[in-house]
């Protein structure tokens, strides 16, 4: 019908989900291209996780942590960045199309732009919420620890980061990630967190949000990737397989 604002779909957080199936669903939403709908999608962490950046192989990049990840599954991002451990925190993905009104094209002032809605979306929330002082700019093929190191417009609160992020733009589409290193009080404040996020994402590129699932193709080729490319060693591992070398009785995810 004329005069309707296109929409941007809200897949808001259910159960907590293995980190092969929230890559697959990402890489499945990102292969969709701009024929697909814009999309943010929250979800959680079924187990304690890692994941790390597109550039990263699994092992090499967790052979430099010292063994703090032990047990954790371990996933590869379809997005770049740092090496990130998951948890507790609340994931973001955002996918839509680098055309889109409201996205500036160039990488610095995306982030800018998307963090300046989660920003202004979570400080009721969390006092003391605030942009990064840091001017260190993104390092896609970084083997840091995400949490670490802050760059410039990442969110931090009392001295420590609290969000960190990674981009891939694949065939006019852009992926932005973002793991919130934030605890609420509760599902209901997650909740509403999540619906004023929403809220700002929609008002930043005139977009009118709408709760929905994922289709029945999406859930196919997501199935697809999780059980076919994230299965691979390249991809998903166990930090006990890395550590030790892969011997007797190690698992690999």
């Amino acid at each position: 019908m004329a005069g309707l604002k296109p929409t941007l779909r809200i897949l808001p957080p259910d159960l907590p989900n293995d980190a092969r199936w929230n890559m697959a669903v990402d890489e499945a939403l990102l292969e969709a291209g701009t024929a697909a709908v814009p999309t943010a999608r929250f979800y959680l962490w079924e187990n304690p996780s890692v994941s790390v950046g597109y550039f990263q192989d699994p092992r090499a990049a967790l052979r430099v942590l010292d063994g703090r990840f032990e047990g954790c599954r371990v996933v590869r991002r379809p997005t770049g960045g740092g090496v990130v451990a998951h948890g507790e925190d609340l994931t973001i993905a955002l996918i839509v199309p680098e055309a889109l009104a409201g996205l500036p094209a160039g990488v610095t002032d995306s982030y800018r732009a998307i963090h300046s809605v989660y920003l202004e979306a979570l400080k009721p929330f969390f006092g003391g919420l605030g942009f990064s002082g840091s001017s260190a700019g993104f390092r896609p093929r970084s083997e840091r620890v995400c949490f670490e190191e802050p760059t410039a417009f990442d969110l931090e609160r009392q001295g420590r980061k609290a969000a960190g992020s990674s981009q891939r733009r694949r065939g006019g589409v852009l992926l932005h990630h973002t793991s919130l290193a934030l605890v609420f009080e509760s599902t209901e404040q997650r909740t509403d967190a999540v619906r004023a996020i929403a809220r700002g994402l929609g008002l930043r590129f005139g977009l009118d949000e709408v709760e929905a699932g994922l289709s029945p193709e999406e859930i196919q080729r997501a199935q697809v990737l999780m059980n076919g490319k994230y299965l691979e060693p390249r991809n998903t591992v166990c930090a006990d397989f890395v550590l030790t070398g892969g011997g007797a009785g190690n698992k690999i995810f």
